[in-house]
């Protein structure tokens, strides 16, 4: 029996190959139902695409590689979604590289990636620094790339998507000290110092306008792990008593409230505590967070949008875009 073709398909759902192919990469081109009628016979046909060929012939593979520290931070996960949505509206499909927050992880994600020739990068930066020297030699191969959540101040010719995290941070801190926190803590989980470094700025830029004076003790850096961070709130609450906590992201900020509740102290009204990141679980806790907004799912949809562009026209512009994060009141900061 001969193996059944794309034309066979096209044939018997009384269509052309380019709309079948359409079909096969779940374009928005085409109606629902014609999409649905030509899986149908797909299905009934037998019918396997030969992504090989196809990838040889149009020299892509309707493939982006994606590049992320972890998935159990929701912010993550939120990103994906924006990202997978985009690229799946116009036929393409992801690779998904976990890095572990290891820096030769990433760089073997980088290289891995582009030997699968994955028709764009996108790439949420660990270790910035390390990577600039292969992010340029990409460029000079041409191969579309985009950074997600950070920005490329260490290089030039790049695109990113990112939220203002200095001013976010400025904008969290801000809202302590107008709730009546003068004594502000902070909670920076991280691997890398670049991690957090906007949102230090933040932090201080904030204490700086509010003429209060910056006491580094107040800092508490730690691993991104549950037990470092609880521990490092347990250090923090002993030695410094703040009454404000400003943590680095929301998925972190868990830990730092089991922390205040295992020690007697009240939330609210002994500390208030504000997250980053905003987070679904965020609002559903028992008492729920504040926190800076950071549109994630924005960040990833347009970081797609952007990659997309790049590739159907190499020429097209470098665009850094930077969006505004916004604040959200809930009970951990009411009092």
């Amino acid at each position: 029996m001969s193996k059944v073709t794309i034309y066979d398909v096209a044939r018997e759902a009384n269509c052309s190959t380019a709309t079948v192919s359409l079909a096969l990469n779940n374009s928005t081109r085409i109606k629902k139902e014609t999409r649905e009628h030509i899986i149908k016979v797909v299905k009934q046909l037998g019918y396997s695409p030969n992504y090989m060929a196809r990838s040889l012939s149009s020299k892509t593979t309707n493939t982006l590689g994606l590049i992320v520290p972890n998935v159990e931070n929701p912010i993550f996960s939120m990103m994906i979604s924006g990202i997978e949505d985009y690229a799946n509206s116009k036929g393409y499909n992801l690779i998904l590289g976990i890095t572990n927050a290891i820096a030769e992880k990433e760089s073997f994600y980088l290289d891995m990636l582009q030997r699968k020739q994955v028709d764009g990068l996108i790439l949420f930066p660990s270790f910035l620094g390390s990577l600039a020297e292969k992010l340029e030699y990409l460029n000079q191969l041409h191969t579309p790339i985009i950074l997600c959540g950070s920005s490329g101040s260490q290089i030039n010719n790049i695109s990113y998507v990112k939220c203002d995290n200095r001013f976010g941070s400025y904008v969290a801190v801000s809202h302590l000290v107008d709730i009546g926190c003068h004594n502000i803590g902070c909670i920076f989980p991280a691997i890398d110092e670049h991690q957090f470094e906007s949102r230090m700025i933040g932090y201080q830029d904030a204490l700086y306008y509010h003429n209060i004076p910056f006491r580094k003790e107040l800092i508490k850096v730690c691993s991104p792990d549950n037990d470092s961070i609880f521990n490092a709130t347990l250090t923090l609450l002993k030695e410094q008593r703040p009454d404000g906590i400003f943590c680095l992201y929301d998925y972190g900020a868990v830990s730092v409230m089991r922390a205040v509740f295992c020690t007697g102290l009240r939330i609210p009204e002994d500390i208030a505590i504000i997250g980053y990141d905003n987070i679904k679980i965020s609002g559903f806790l028992p008492i729920s967070l504040s926190s800076i907004d950071t549109h994630s799912q924005e960040v990833g949809q347009k970081a797609a949008e952007i990659l997309m562009q790049r590739i159907n026209n190499p020429n097209e512009p470098f665009h850094q875009i930077v969006l505004k994060p916004d604040l959200v009141i809930r009970e951990s900061t009411k009092r």
